[in-house]
């Protein structure tokens, strides 16, 4: 068939219509007709380009067309624009060197420390889906064996089945994860209540325990799912150990000493003997000292990790260097955040008060009138004004606790920044692990803004 026309930016262009008669004029096999009709919505694409392009030249209206501009300042508009304004001259006033080597030895030992509550969290977790495999195993043996009608295939196979769901969390135990795959400890909450066992549910399984079962196949299930516990309490108390010579390291003083103890008296002779009574099924006794092992390491665990939580926790945001906590903003602070402490008298004297200062810049309207009177007051320079709310604006973002995202890597940032940065980085740069990365990537966004958005004084800064 004919080619369809090829559009000239001095012609007017072809309808749709005219394109297409052109193909239906002979027939074409469907992945010919599909590749000539990209083809012709590409040369129509570049057709428009091409008018638009030769309409600015002349300083024709393009209407219905947007001018792309040619840097870009920002994808999420003004908002974005001022965060990128804000950690740059965070990064360049507050960061030296030696600063930054210094967060980045703090950042490391943090990132380890998390690492270390994802696993002891991942023990804790296993040890207690266990015990409830464990606990379910049991009571459902106990039913099926009191029904009226006692089939020996449902003991079994109720047995069987949890039995094999202890094997896969002990097998679990052994695995090498990496960060990306930990990370679904960090809250395990509503998977540990979910696992949670009453201590009555097991007192009432110890109870039964005492008596040997009447039958074969009830015997078989029971110390058979006793069995396979043990094995799981073992292994989980050979990983504990294993997890503890990994951490201990950050750990001093009494904590530590603490620590190795109780761990220490898990192999003691006392608690390792198994005291048995003639008068009950011996593998009460054993069942007991199991529980009771599994019960000791999932509290030392606990306090490991209720110990690393304290340790590892970030104080501040490496990208925007602001607290997480909830700051309680004063007049000093507010002025020497903003350099101009020599302003203070002059503040008191005109009893400026610390909360209409900050409500003032929640508004333009307010801000005006208050930054007149503040000019009055103290004859303060624009640049000085611009730089006290800037502080002020601080300020009030500071003033409630932050919301914490934790990375794949263990470091943490607030949720503010990291739904900025993440846009432009992506996923997998940690502003922590890739500093070089970070900084190129902010100071490459920052040139885009408007000089007197990365300078307090309404100029870029020097290079130093």
């Amino acid at each position: 068939p004919p080619s369809p026309p090829s559009p000239d930016p001095e012609t007017k262009l072809p309808s749709s219509r005219a394109y297409f008669s052109v193909l239906d004029e002979a027939p074409l096999l469907p992945h010919k007709r599909l590749k000539k009709e990209i083809d012709l919505i590409a040369r129509s694409m570049q057709f428009l380009r091409n008018v638009m392009g030769s309409d600015a030249k002349e300083g024709k209206s393009t209407k219905g067309a947007q001018a792309i501009p040619k840097k870009k300042v920002g994808f999420a508009g003004s908002n974005y624009n001022s965060w990128v304004g804000r950690v740059y001259r965070s990064q360049q006033s507050k960061i030296t060197p030696e600063i930054r080597e210094k967060l980045k030895k703090a950042a490391e030992k943090t990132a380890r420390i998390n690492r270390s509550k994802r696993k002891g969290k991942k023990l804790r977790l296993v040890s207690a889906q266990a015990n409830r495999a464990w606990t379910s195993g049991n009571q459902k043996i106990s039913r099926a064996s009191r029904a009226p009608k006692r089939n020996k295939e449902e003991v079994a196979f109720s047995a069987a089945a949890e039995m094999k769901q202890i094997e896969c969390l002990r097998r679990q135990l052994s695995d090498e994860e990496n960060d990306e795959q930990m990370a679904r400890y960090d809250d395990i909450d509503d998977a540990f209540e979910e696992a949670s066992v009453q201590e009555s549910e097991v007192s009432e399984i110890l109870k039964e325990l005492q008596t040997e079962p009447a039958t074969d196949e009830e015997t078989k299930a029971k110390f058979g799912l006793y069995e396979t516990f043990l094995t799981t309490v073992e292994a989980i108390r050979k990983e504990t150990f294993t997890f503890w010579d990994e951490t201990k390291g950050d750990f001093e003083g009494n904590g530590r000493k603490r620590i190795d103890s109780n761990l220490k008296s898990i192999d003691g002779h006392d608690n390792m003997a198994i005291d048995f009574d003639g008068r009950k099924w011996f593998v009460h006794g054993m069942t007991v000292k199991a529980v009771s092992n599994r019960d000791k390491i999932s509290k030392i665990l606990k306090n490991i990790n209720e110990k690393l939580e304290l340790m590892g926790s970030q104080t501040e945001c490496p990208i925007c260097l602001d607290p997480f906590s909830a700051q309680t903003p004063t007049l000093k602070s507010i002025l020497t955040e903003a350099r101009l402490l020599d302003y203070e008298k002059k503040f008191a004297e005109a009893k400026f008060e610390v909360k209409a200062l900050m409500d003032s810049v929640k508004q333009d309207n307010t801000w005006r009138a208050m930054s007149a009177k503040v000019a009055t007051a103290t004859a303060m320079k624009p640049g000085h004004m611009m730089r006290l709310k800037r502080s002020l604006e601080d300020a009030v973002r500071n003033s409630e606790p932050k919301q914490v995202h934790t990375l794949v890597c263990c470091h943490q940032v607030c949720m503010e920044c990291w739904s900025h940065y993440a846009k432009v980085a992506g996923l997998n740069k940690c502003p922590l692990c890739r500093a070089d990365d970070f900084l190129s990537i902010i100071a490459r966004e920052a040139d885009s803004l408007p000089e007197e958005e990365k300078d307090d004084e309404g100029a870029a800064p020097q290079q130093k």
